[in-house]
């Protein structure tokens, strides 16, 4: 399984969105977080975890992932702040639902949202704020178990 390829592809679902009015539009989204975010807003990818369940002939798998757009300004901007958040939140959801398997049918089977937050999130120390996805994604891979 290539989870580079599955984190990349999900960040790619975040790349090139149309921007919701009053919000501004995405400068990145990526999966290869550098140290600091650079020119807001940017969206960085994380595979948090997984489970994997090994069955006789493939291993089926779900992995958490965070997505978060990191909209910038000062933890003390965030009421003025929610307005575009809640522009982006809808937008960003829904953008999974072209392409539920990500480009990467069949190893990858769906990737969903299955919840999210709105608020302040740490980057290297330093809070910013903005909005988290958290996706649920599936995956199956043909595997041959040998004793």
């Amino acid at each position: 399984m290539d989870y580079l390829a599955i984190a990349d592809a999900v960040a790619g679902r975040y790349e090139g969105l149309t921007t919701p009015v009053g919000a501004q539009p995405i400068r990145s989204s990526t999966a290869r977080l550098p140290n600091s975010p650079g020119a807001f807003p940017i969206v960085g990818v994380v595979l948090d975890d997984g489970e994997l369940t090994y069955l006789s002939s493939r291993v089926d798998g779900m992995i958490k992932a965070t997505v978060r757009l990191y909209y910038g300004g000062s933890t003390a901007d965030l009421p003025r702040m929610l307005a575009p958040l809640y522009a982006w939140l809808g937008v960003m959801l829904a953008a999974t639902h072209g392409a539920v398997k990500l480009g990467l049918a069949p190893a990858v089977t769906k990737a969903i949202p299955l919840g999210w937050d709105v608020g302040v999130f740490t980057w290297s120390g330093v809070e910013y704020i903005g909005l988290e996805i958290r996706l649920g994604i599936w995956t199956e891979e043909t595997v041959t178990l040998v004793p």
